[in-house]
């Protein structure tokens, strides 16, 4: 009877731990009593200031990135951290002068985080580093086919701002509709964005604004070194291919063999030195230190296969592939092969992946078609997306508050047509010379 006892207060004992490590484990346990904030508590005059004020310094780094590397990383969680850091200095300085504020809450600083991730999207994926500048003035007189001068369009600010309003709006319309079913049933789930949101909650718990505190010094710190880098690497550039930007890292003696005429004569073998230089760029260190390494493998795979093997073979057949004494960045010679490959790499990867998932969905799906369940089951069931039981207190939380504010399908499947319409009626009004350019060629003089 004893032992009895005392293996039921040992369940006991058991029971109560798992319950308070569950409890302690809880990040919503520590915000159950308190309230939700309204939207006006939660888009203020502060969230508005600290967001145009990062995102006009995130939308700096993104077009820097755009126009030197080509790549964007996921800025949500230093804009996250930077938004916590610049709205705690907003209230510190509030309460040193006296003046009553509002209490900063996770979801201002959520708001914040997504206007300032917003503005790099729209400053890297809105072509102000692609297709605006290339509609340019400055970029027909270059040369280049189909240019010549004749088909302009200066960049102008508002049309500009028109233009993003009509064409930004159109994702949010459509994700409405599957928000639940993706979020909520299947929770599909960003990957960038949950990291984001678990770091945005260990900011606002009583250890969190201590380790805010930390990161920032550290993102200084990094920032500091950044800055002095560059002072550091112009003591010793002696000129344009002097010093650290062209440090030699990797050479090889890289054959080129005429082909044509290997039948005839034999093989003609040209030896070309390569050399691969590393430029000491901290934006590009920065883009390799956050980006996975798979992703920075590939990439140096891909240097080494193109501007080690592939290109100079490519320069070989200047004349016979394309003509000779052409520009370096003209389509019409080897710039043309380095855009098409790479575009046809890109498509042919993504058709490849589309293709691969139809039929993994379909091979799966015909599998399971005999029993019944399977037939019950919801949509996207072959992508392992299955509805899962919410049974933490943290998942049933978030989805009272997440299904707490709905926005009616209907509105957003008229909202989604209405701005479609406008745009094709309105886009082509916003160019001057809508109509009027077309890509002619020049006639030659008689």
């Amino acid at each position: 009877m004893a032992e009895e006892a005392r293996g039921g207060q040992r369940d006991v004992v058991d029971d109560d731990r798992e319950d308070a490590s569950s409890v302690a484990s809880s990040t919503e346990r520590a915000f159950e009593g308190e309230p939700l904030p309204s939207l006006g508590e939660t888009v203020t005059a502060r969230s508005a200031a600290v967001s145009g004020v990062l995102g006009a310094v995130v939308s700096v780094v993104a077009m820097r990135l755009n126009l030197t590397s080509g790549l964007l990383p996921s800025l949500g969680v230093p804009a996250g951290l930077l938004g916590f850091f610049l709205a705690r200095v907003w209230i510190r300085a509030l309460d040193v002068v006296g003046v009553s504020h509002l209490p900063f809450t996770r979801q201002e600083n959520t708001l914040i985080q997504t206007a300032v991730v917003s503005c790099s999207t729209i400053a890297f994926s809105g072509g102000f580093g692609t297709y605006i500048l290339g509609m340019s003035g400055k970029s027909a007189t270059e040369g280049h086919i189909g240019s010549h001068g004749r088909n302009v369009e200066e960049p102008n600010i508002g049309r500009l701002i028109a233009f993003l309003f009509l064409i930004n709006f159109s994702g949010l319309f459509i994700i409405v509709p599957l928000r639940k079913m993706m979020i909520i049933r299947h929770r599909l789930t960003f990957p960038s964005g949950t990291a984001t949101a678990h770091l945005i909650n260990s900011f606002h718990t009583p250890h969190g604004a201590k380790q805010a505190r930390q990161q920032v010094v550290t993102l200084f710190k990094s920032l500091g070194a950044t800055v002095l880098w560059p002072i550091f690497q112009w003591f010793f550039a002696g000129g344009k291919n002097c010093g650290f930007q062209i440090f030699p890292t990797l050479a090889w003696r890289h054959i080129a063999a005429d082909l044509q005429n290997f039948v005839q004569s034999g093989p003609k073998i040209v030896w070309h030195y390569k050399m691969f230089y590393f430029n000491f760029s901290t934006t590009n260190v920065g883009i390799g230190m956050i980006c996975p390494p798979m992703i920075t493998a590939s990439m140096l795979a891909g240097s080494i296969v193109s501007w080690g093997i592939l290109w100079p073979y490519i320069e070989t057949k200047a004349g016979r592939w394309f003509p000779e004494n052409l520009d370096a960045n003209d389509l019409g010679g080897i710039m043309g092969y380095r855009v098409f490959v790479g575009v046809s790499m890109i498509l042919a990867d993504g058709l490849f992946t589309i293709l691969s998932a139809l039929v993994t969905c379909a091979m799966r799906k015909r599998r399971r078609g005999a029993s019944t369940a399977s037939a019950a089951a919801p949509p996207f069931h072959c992508l392992s997306a299955t509805e899962r039981t919410m049974q933490s207190f943290d998942d049933r939380r978030r989805a009272q508050v997440f299904l707490r504010d709905r926005f009616p399908t209907w509105v957003a499947v008229a909202s989604y047509a209405a701005l479609a319409a406008l745009s094709v009626v309105a886009v082509p009004l916003l160019s001057r010379s809508s109509g009027t350019a077309t890509l002619r060629r020049p006639t030659s003089p008689r």
